[in-house]
């Protein structure tokens, strides 16, 4: 009976939108890589200080036991974890190593005691592919005689199993390597610095990402240009550019030259024609009235 009143409870809680697990219905991961399975647990307030037990099941298997890491399927023994504690309500499942048996149905369960109460989340189906991921080369400009950093870079969310980055058949000089984490993603960085030399051209560099069970690769050919040729290389750009601004700023000129001629010959116009109007008439006016002024000087002498 108390079990009915529990299960009835937790339903009721479900329901209510006071008990939640909320879960993704497919994940995807690659062959020798992680998987990681999203959870996310919703309590009520009164209970999130109380211990609780997470368990996550694969195929029916118990794969992960928050009580006793132990007692979980042989296969998947030290290879899956939590990503956080329960109480911060992330109970998302992390799997290394993964292989392509390790797909299927997995569902998490979660439980409280005194009174009891659980709940399971939904079917999550995992889909385990082949390993494709490669890391990215990115060379600087390699010119005669001049130092240039040459940067790998690969992104992973396997926090718990990080790849490695190595260089193959490097030319000499140091390597530095770094992780920076935004959110889920780390980037790996690993920095190759060097001298480049005509020796270098046409040579193959290669870097390498690996997992303990598999890896991938990534090749740059150097292009070592010589020192006179790229100093030629940054002169002609530079005299391009400066000739791209000289034409724009004529092309602007003679723009609003033209604008402005075309304005002041339309305003001109009618100032013509209205002052030749205005002379030619000013011209009869006057014309009458001198002749009017010497009709009266002859009629004045007669």
């Amino acid at each position: 009976m108390i079990g009915k009143l529990s299960l009835l409870l937790s339903l009721l809680q479900a329901v209510s939108g006071q008990w939640t697990l909320e879960t993704p219905r497919t994940v995807t991961a690659q062959t020798g890589t992680c998987a990681r399975i999203p959870c996310r647990c919703r309590y009520l307030p009164e209970r999130d200080g109380e211990p609780r037990r997470g368990f996550w099941y694969w195929n029916g298997i118990i794969v992960y036991n928050s009580e006793d890491p132990l007692r979980t399927t042989p296969t998947f023994r030290n290879r899956s974890l939590l990503s956080r504690d329960l109480k911060s309500g992330d109970c998302s499942l992390l799997i290394n190593r993964i292989g392509p048996g390790d797909g299927g149905s997995y569902r998490f369960r979660v439980e409280f005691d005194k009174p009891i109460q659980y709940g399971d989340s939904e079917e999550i189906l995992l889909h385990v592919t082949d390993f494709t991921d490669r890391p990215l080369v990115f060379p600087g400009e390699m010119v005669a005689g001049e130092a240039v950093n040459i940067n790998c870079i690969f992104n992973t969310s396997c926090n718990a199993e990080l790849p490695t980055l190595t260089w193959i058949n490097p030319p000499t000089g140091p390597v530095s390597n770094s992780n920076t984490q935004h959110k889920k993603i780390i980037t790996l960085t690993s920095v190759l610095s060097l001298t480049a030399s005509p020796e270098h051209h046409g040579q193959n560099l290669t870097c390498r990402v690996s997992y303990p069970t598999v890896w991938s690769e990534q090749t740059l050919t150097f292009s070592v240009q010589h020192k006179k040729f790229s100093i030629w290389k940054k002169l002609l750009i530079s005299v391009g550019a400066i000739f791209s601004v000289i034409v724009a700023a004529v092309f602007s000129y003679m723009y609003i030259h033209l604008r402005k001629t075309k304005g002041t010959s339309e305003t001109q116009d009618p100032a013509v024609s209205y002052s030749t109007s205005s002379a030619s008439n000013k011209a009869q006016m006057g014309g009458g009235t001198e002749d009017t002024a010497w009709g009266f000087l002859e009629l004045g002498n007669e």
